[in-house]
């Protein structure tokens, strides 16, 4: 299917791309946030010293396969110290050296990312309650919502977080790509013949599935189970009385109203030679139970001949790092106290953190 058909599909399933309509009800101030989030002043250098190799290794290898082009910029992208590494790299000579440190600095920030890893399918977001009963036995026939898979995943890096607060994380499944924890970025990439829409689609689901993953997550902080810890009749109930909940009020969407949750929200990019799109991802829930889930485009790059908009994509990006390891990170981190507490009566909540010590701290 092209990219257009497969967005109509896309969207006949609650995920939207670029509506418009949703900014007014709560998007833009989402999208503003987001827009800070990335343009945000940074303490460690950016990335000026890199725009360089990075429009160099993407002419380059522009016209390779989708790996190899992956590889070979995200080699150069993932080259930035985060906020609070203020040593320096042990030796400025010696590529291997400063890899190593670099590597360090990603583990004291709980950072890193994976390349070519399915995200849990179980949390692409179930959107079929979204019609009636007779609308709900259609839906089973249109086409199913792949699985995600993106070229490169950003977030919490599971072996460098101590128990008990990895257990309370492994057990209400945050794991959503093989050892990295509730990730809140992700990059699709095409080669310079592929069709850009292509990973815009495909950012449109994985992006779903970063947000319905950190749902999940505040649910369970709030005491409300976990969807995936559901039984059968749980979930057969809880599906009927969001399809009652949805006849009851309508489908008048011009006379309803709907949340649009900020405290979800994830990124991702669509990259090719060519161009780069940045998304912002969020989930919105109408009161007649039905959600939407929404990319919106932030920023766009030209990556053929702007030397600022490569400078602009890795200090982005970098922001996006350091806001994961620090704000999002915090949140969580208070969560999951709250969560052991509740579980656990008489637990003392101050070991459950990610490693006390562990961070250092800029100046």
């Amino acid at each position: 299917m092209n990219v257009s058909t497969v967005r109509a599909n896309l969207k006949s399933r609650g995920f939207y791309y670029d509506d418009e309509d949703a900014l007014a009800r709560g998007g833009q101030a989402i999208k503003d946030k987001a827009r800070e989030i990335i343009t945000s002043q940074r303490n460690s250098p950016t990335s000026n010293d890199n725009a360089p190799l990075l429009k160099a290794a993407i002419r380059k290898y522009c016209g390779s396969t989708e790996r190899t082009l992956v590889f070979n910029v995200w080699c150069i992208l993932r080259q930035q110290k985060l906020r609070d590494i203020t040593e320096k790299p042990l030796s400025p000579q010696g590529e291997d050296n400063a890899l190593a440190w670099v590597k360090r600095a990603w583990s004291m920030d709980f950072l890193d990312c994976v390349f070519e890893a399915d995200l849990n399918k179980d949390m692409i977001p179930d959107t079929s309650h979204t019609g009636s009963k007779t609308t709900d036995i259609m839906f089973k026939d249109l086409p199913r919502i792949e699985q995600p898979r993106p070229d490169v995943t950003y977030g919490l890096w599971k072996a460098d977080i101590d128990s008990p607060c990895r257990g309370i994380l492994d057990t209400y499944h945050c794991e959503l790509a093989k050892d990295v924890e509730l990730p809140w970025f992700l990059v699709e990439v095409k080669t310079l013949n592929a069709v850009v829409g292509e990973a815009e689609n495909q950012c449109i689901r994985g992006g779903a599935v970063l947000v319905n993953g950190h749902h999940q997550w505040n649910r369970v902080a709030d005491g409300v189970k976990h969807s995936l810890d559901l039984s059968k009749k749980e979930k057969e109930e809880e599906h009927d009385r969001l399809i009652a909940k949805r006849e009851k009020a309508g489908t008048a969407y011009d006379k309803l109203q709907s949340t649009a949750d900020s405290a979800t929200l994830a990124f991702s990019l669509a990259f090719s030679p060519s161009t780069a799109t940045m998304h912002v991802h969020w989930r919105e829930e109408w009161e007649n139970g039905v959600e939407h889930w929404h990319a919106h485009t932030i920023q766009t790059y030209a990556m053929r001949t702007e030397h600022r908009d490569y400078e602009q994509l890795g200090m982005h990006m970098a922001n996006i790092m350091d806001w994961g390891c620090r704000t999002r990170r915090m949140e969580i981190e208070k969560q999951a106290k709250v969560i052991a507490k509740r579980k656990y009566p008489g637990i003392d909540e101050n070991e459950v953190c990610f490693a006390p010590n562990k961070r250092q701290k800029s100046g």
